[in-house]
C-alpha cells in the first residue's frame, strides 16, 4: 500500500496568502489539512476553496498542541509542516517519491526567509526539519521543535517565507515574545531558546534585549549547530547598533575559530569595524585593513546557503559592493571598478544581484550524497587535495582524535597552489584515515559539512564554462549520481538556475569552451555549441537506441572532420551535413537500416575485452573494477574461449540487455547525455574531433560490454541497478587510474580500431 502524504498547516487570519500555499503544494501531496486557530477573515472558506480540508482549533498559546492536534487530523504516512506565510518554490518531485518510500527519517526543507534590510528586500537560508513521519509530534510553546531520535535526511524542497517582511512584522510583535519567556521560566539553560528571544528581539530592533539574550545563549554550553553562526552574526551587528565596538572586536577573536567559514559573520565584522572607524577616526588607520580582511574573506569564502539563517549575497554582490564603496573612499578607483564588473552582473528590481546563470540536469537537483549507504565510498582509494583554507583550517584543529590525525596523515605541500596546498594520506587499506568506525566522515561529524575541503566538498560536482554560461553535471564514478542518472527518464532535462556570481568565480572547472573569438576560422570551434545540440537531439530520438544514436553522431562527425572550407563555404558544408543527418526520410530509415548491419562480434569482444585483460595484468584496477572484470569473463565464459563467449554475447547477453533498453530507453542514452554534456562535447578543433569522439564512444562501449557481461551472469534478475554498477565502477577505474582510458585507446589503435569507420563494431 503506498503511503499518503499530507500537507498540515496552523493559520489564523491569513485570507491573504493562504490560496498561494495551498496552490503550489496541491499538485505534489494526497491531502491538505488546515487547522483554523480562530481566524476572523476569510481564511478558513478560502482554504476549503482550493482544496483543502479545513478544521478548528481553540488558541491555547501553545504552538506545539496546535500543531500536534493538526497532525492528529491529518493521519498521514508522511506530514509536510508548512506555514501559511511560506509556499513550496520547487522540489515537488520529491514528495511524490515518498509515496514509495518508508517513513523512518525525518526530512529538511530549505527555507529562504525573505526579509528587508533598511535598502533592498534580501533572502536568509536555512534548512528546518518539516517532513514528518506520521507519529512523530512537536514540543515547545514556540519555536517548536519535532521530537525524534530519527536519521535527518536533506530533501530537495524549497520554501519560500515571507513573514519577516514590514508589513507582516507588527502582526506578531508581543506574541512570540511573551511564549518564549513563559518557556525560559521552565528552561532556562537552554541555549536556544535564549537565541530565539534574541532573534526575536533583533527583529523589532530592540538590540539591548537581543544582546543581553545572545550573551545568555553564549554563556550556556550549546551544541554547535548551524544556529550558531546565525546567533554570532546578529551579536555583532546589535553591538554594532550599541555603539560597543570593542565589546564586538573581542567577541569576534574569540568565535574566529567556530565562525572562520560564516561570511555572515566576516560581513557583519566588517560593517561593525567600519562604524568603529566612523565614530573613532583617530583609530581609522588601523582598522582599514582590518575591514578590507573582513570583506575579502567573505569573498573568499563565497555563498554558504548551507549555514542557518545565511543572508544570500554577503558571501558575494553584498561584500563586493561594501568594498568597492571602500575602494572609492580610499582612492583606489581601480579595484573599486573591477568589484563592480565582476560582481555586478545583472540589475534586479529592489536592488543590484551580482548573479550568474548556472545550466545543469534535473538529476543534479535531485543529488545528494547517501553517505555510508553508498556501495562503493568515494573516502578510499583516491588522491584527496586539501586547499589553502581548508589546510589552515586544519592545523588549527585541536580537538581529539581528530587532532592527532591530522598531524599524522595531513602532507602540507609549501610549492602547492592555492587548490592544492596539502594532500592526505592514506591508510594502507587505501582508505581515507578521517572515517569512523561508521565509515563516517570525522571532519563532517564534528565541523561541519562547510569544514570540508574543496575536493570533498565538489564531488561528484563537475563544473564547466561553455562561453559565460555555467555548466554542473556529476562524476558517474559516484554511484548515487549514477543512479539518478541513468534511472530517471528525465534526468538529462536541464534545468537554469542562478548562482552569486562570487560563488561562480571561485568554482574549480572541470573543462571551459570560451566564447567564440571573433573571425574564429576553426570550423568546429566556431559551431561547437551547434554540433553539441544536434549530437543531443540525436541521442534523444524515441526510434533509435542509444548505440544507433552514437553510430549516427559519428557518421556526422566524420563528414563535418572532413570539410576543410573555412569561413561562409565552410558554414554552409556544415549546415548542409547536418541537414541531411536530420532529414526526415534518412532518420525514418536508419532504425532499420542499423538493425541490420552485420556485426562481427568476436571482433568486438576481442578488441574490448583482450585490451582491458591486458590493463589489468599489467596494472591491477581498482578492487570494484577486478571484481566486475570477474564477473564478466564468468557471465560470458570468457576463460573457455572467445568463441564461448562469442555465443554467450549474441545467445544471451545481448537479448537481455536489448529487453532492458526496450523496457527503460533512457538507461543507455542519459549515459550519453551525461558524458556529451559533462565534457562539453566538442571542446577541442577540427583536427582532433574524431579522437575527442572515439574516447567518448570507447567509454560506453566499455560500460556496455560490462553490463552485457552481467546480463549474461545475472539472467533473468538482470536490470537498470546492473547497468548503474557497469557506469560508477568503469568510470571510476579511469578516474582513479588516470593511464587506463589512454592505455585501452593505444592498444585499439594499435589495432587500427580507433577510427569512426569502426565504430559500429564497437558499440552496436
Amino acid at each position: 500500500m503506498r503511503a499518503r502524504v499530507c500537507l498540515v498547516v496552523i493559520a489564523r487570519n491569513e485570507a491573504a496568502r493562504i490560496a498561494r500555499l495551498l496552490d503550489s503544494v496541491r499538485p505534489w501531496v494526497d491531502e491538505m489539512l488546515v487547522l483554523d486557530t480562530g481566524s476572523t477573515d476569510d481564511t478558513a472558506a478560502l482554504a476549503a476553496a482550493h482544496g483543502a480540508r479545513v478544521a478548528h482549533f481553540s488558541w491555547c498559546d501553545d504552538f506545539s498542541a496546535a500543531r500536534n492536534r493538526a497532525l492528529e487530523l491529518a493521519g498521514g504516512d508522511w506530514h509536510l509542516v508548512l506555514d501559511a506565510d511560506e509556499w513550496l518554490i520547487a522540489g515537488g518531485e520529491a514528495l511524490l517519491a515518498l509515496r514509495d518510500a518508508a517513513p523512518d527519517f525525518v526530512g529538511t526543507v530549505a527555507l529562504e526567509d525573505q526579509f528587508f534590510d533598511g535598502q533592498l528586500h534580501s533572502s536568509a537560508h536555512s534548512r528546518l526539519s518539516r517532513l514528518l513521519p506520521g507519529p512523530v509530534r512537536y514540543a515547545g510553546l514556540v519555536h517548536e521543535q519535532p521530537v525524534h531520535q530519527l536519521p535527518k535526511r536533506d530533501l530537495p524542497l524549497r520554501v519560500g517565507h515571507d513573514g519577516y517582511l514590514p508589513e507582516r512584522l507588527h502582526h506578531k510583535q508581543g506574541r512570540n515574545r511573551q511564549l518564549l519567556e513563559r518557556e525560559l521560566d521552565q528552561h532556562p539553560d537552554d541555549a536556544y531558546l535564549w537565541y530565539q528571544l534574541g532573534k526575536d528581539a533583533y527583529v523589532y530592533e530592540d538590540y539591548e534585549l537581543a544582546e543581553s539574550a545572545f550573551a545568555r545563549a553564549d554563556a550556556l554550553p550549546h551544541p554547535q549547530d548551524g544556529w550558531w553562526f546565525d546567533l554570532m552574526a546578529r551579536r555583532l551587528f546589535a553591538l554594532k547598533q550599541l555603539k560597543r565596538h570593542a565589546q564586538g572586536l573581542e567577541l569576534a577573536e574569540q568565535q574566529l575559530g567556530i565562525c572562520g567559514d560564516s561570511p555572515d559573520f566576516f560581513f557583519t565584522l566588517g560593517d561593525l569595524l567600519l562604524d568603529f572607524a566612523a565614530d573613532e577616526p583617530a583609530q581609522a588607520e588601523a582598522l582599514l585593513p582590518m575591514i578590507e580582511q573582513a570583506w575579502q574573506r567573505c569573498l573568499a569564502l563565497g555563498e554558504r546557503p548551507q549555514h542557518s539563517g545565511a543572508v544570500a549575497g554577503r558571501g558575494s554582490h553584498l561584500a563586493a559592493h561594501n568594498l568597492a564603496l571602500l575602494f572609492d573612499a580610499i582612492g583606489r578607483d581601480a579595484q573599486a571598478q573591477q568589484l563592480r564588473h565582476a560582481h555586478a552582473l545583472r540589475p534586479r528590481a529592489g536592488g543590484m544581484s551580482g548573479s550568474a546563470d548556472l545550466r545543469l540536469p534535473r538529476y543534479m537537483q535531485r543529488f545528494r550524497c547517501i553517505g555510508g549507504d553508498c556501495p562503493e565510498t568515494c573516502c578510499g582509494g583516491w588522491s584527496v587535495a586539501i586547499d589553502r583554507a581548508s589546510y589552515q583550517r586544519y592545523v588549527q584543529i585541536r580537538k581529539e582524535p581528530l587532532a592527532s590525525l591530522m598531524r599524522q596523515y595531513l602532507r602540507h605541500d609549501p610549492k602547492g597552489s592555492a587548490s592544492r596546498q596539502a594532500t592526505l594520506a592514506l591508510r594502507e587499506d587505501h582508505s581515507c584515515p578521517m572515517l569512523d568506525e561508521q565509515r563516517l566522515c570525522r571532519i563532517q561529524r564534528e565541523q561541519g559539512e562547510v569544514a570540508l575541503s574543496q575536493t570533498c566538498r565538489e564531488y561528484p560536482r563537475l563544473h564547466g564554462q561553455d562561453g559565460l554560461l555555467m555548466q554542473q553535471h556529476a562524476s558517474l564514478s559516484c554511484p548515487e549520481a549514477a543512479r539518478l542518472a541513468l534511472t530517471d527518464a528525465d534526468a538529462l532535462d536541464w534545468v537554469q538556475t542562478q548562482m552569486p556570481a562570487a560563488q561562480a568565480l571561485a568554482l574549480p572547472l572541470f573543462r571551459r569552451r570560451p566564447p567564440v573569438a571573433p573571425g574564429e576560422t576553426d570550423l568546429v570551434r566556431a559551431h561547437a555549441a551547434l554540433i553539441t545540440e544536434v549530437a543531443m537531439a540525436l541521442l534523444r530520438l524515441p526510434d533509435l537506441s542509444a548505440s544507433q544514436s552514437l553510430v549516427l553522431i559519428g557518421m556526422l562527425l566524420r563528414r563535418i572532420a572532413a570539410i576543410e572550407e573555412g569561413g561562409e563555404a565552410g558554414m554552409l558544408a556544415l549546415a548542409d551535413a547536418v541537414e541531411q543527418t536530420l532529414a526526415p526520410n534518412r532518420l525514418a530509415a536508419a532504425p532499420r537500416l542499423l538493425a541490420g548491419m552485420q556485426i562481427p562480434r568476436r571482433a568486438q569482444l576481442s578488441l574490448l575485452w583482450e585490451a582491458t585483460a591486458r590493463y589489468l595484468n599489467r596494472h591491477g584496477g581498482r578492487p570494484s573494477f577486478r571484481r566486475l572484470a570477474e564477473d564478466v569473463l564468468q557471465g560470458l565464459g570468457l576463460s573457455e574461449g572467445l568463441d564461448v563467449g562469442t555465443q554467450r554475447l549474441e545467445q544471451v547477453a545481448l537479448p537481455r540487455l536489448a529487453a532492458l533498453e526496450q523496457a527503460q530507453p533512457h538507461l543507455l542514452k542519459n549515459l550519453l547525455l551525461n558524458e556529451l554534456g559533462k565534457s562539453l562535447f566538442p571542446h577541442g578543433d577540427r583536427a582532433g574531433l574524431e579522437r575527442e569522439f572515439m574516447a567518448l564512444a570507447v567509454r560506453y562501449a566499455l560500460v556496455r560490454l560490462y553490463a552485457l557481461g552481467l546480463a549474461a551472469l545475472r539472467g533473468e534478475a538482470f536490470g537498470a541497478d546492473d547497468l548503474v554498477r557497469a557506469t560508477y565502477v568503469v568510470s571510476r577505474n579511469i578516474e582513479h587510474h588516470r593511464d587506463f582510458l589512454p592505455e585501452l585507446l593505444a592498444d585499439l589503435e594499435a589495432a587500427d580500431a580507433l577510427r569512426l569507420e569502426v565504430l559500429a563494431t564497437l558499440v552496436l
